[in-house]
């Protein structure tokens, strides 16, 4: 008696397929929530007070760091050693954010944040031996927008010293780019900056300053828009001026102004 084998069962595509996404939403799960924890630990601040030092050029210390429900990651209580000198060079922010756009940080093959968003802040510039402004990663942007608004700030280098060279170009990143080259927009709101030189009194002050910068790609050139808005700023030779708004474009060879007004008029100074 013949007895006739039974065909093989056909493996349902549907059903594999849902077995592999399900495999894959596992494994994003993990991944999630593994980034979600590990944003709270003290080792994910260790490191990132590594990078924050490193861009800002002086050592930084974070108070407390978590990621959203989206990833964006944010630092709280970020500041830079405080000795009590009032024209001690540093940073205070109470909440730092960095916003995420994985799409945009994949195709461009490593990860850049879309925004940079400071709140209630402080900033001291202080001048160093040879002139220069410190902290000096953030020195071209400062002294781009008190330029804008009027404020001149002139440095003096001591005879006997001579400036550092000056070091060799590197690819614009948040850490090296200028005030004209930014790989993201940033944004800082309710900020005082000082400027100390010699003396004891500074040499310029804004207080409830904010800024939006944000970079626009258009075909051939780079375009920024500045929104910047300011309670209060004073200057050497008196000058004073409240309730300020300057709104511009910065293409990189010219700045456009679009608007600006404030309680007391002065010169804008766009030379680039």
């Amino acid at each position: 008696m013949k007895v006739e084998e039974s065909a093989p069962k056909r493996s349902n595509p549907v059903a594999s397929t849902i077995r592999l996404f399900e495999a894959f939403l596992l494994l994003a799960a993990i991944a999630y929530g593994f980034v979600w924890l590990a944003s709270r630990t003290g080792g994910f601040r260790s490191l990132a007070e590594e990078r924050l030092s490193a861009a800002v050029g002086m050592p930084v210390k974070i108070g407390n760091s978590y990621a959203r429900w989206n990833l964006d990651l944010v630092f709280e209580n970020v500041r830079t050693v405080d000795n009590g000198r009032a024209n001690q060079p540093g940073i205070r922010v109470r909440r730092l954010e960095l916003d995420w756009t994985f799409a945009k940080s994949l195709k461009a093959a490593h990860w850049m944040p879309t925004r940079i968003s400071m709140e209630d802040g402080s900033i001291t510039f202080a001048t160093t031996v040879t002139g220069q402004w410190e902290p000096s990663a953030l020195a071209p942007m400062s002294e781009q927008v008190a330029s804008w608004l009027g404020v001149k700030l002139k440095t003096h280098v001591r005879p006997d010293v001579e400036a550092a060279p000056s070091a060799a170009p590197a690819r614009p990143s948040v850490e090296t780019g200028s005030a004209r080259q930014l790989a993201c927009g940033i944004s800082a709101h309710n900020f005082e900056v000082q400027w100390w030189a010699d003396g004891d009194a500074a040499l310029a002050a804004m207080r409830g300053l904010n800024v939006d910068a944000t970079p626009m790609l258009t075909p051939g050139r780079s375009i920024t828009h500045y929104l910047v808005k300011l309670d209060e700023v004073k200057g050497a030779n008196n000058f004073e001026m409240n309730d300020a708004t300057l709104e511009l474009l910065d293409v990189g060879d010219q700045q456009v102004v679009l608007a600006f007004h404030s309680q007391r008029a002065a010169p804008l100074d766009l030379t680039p």
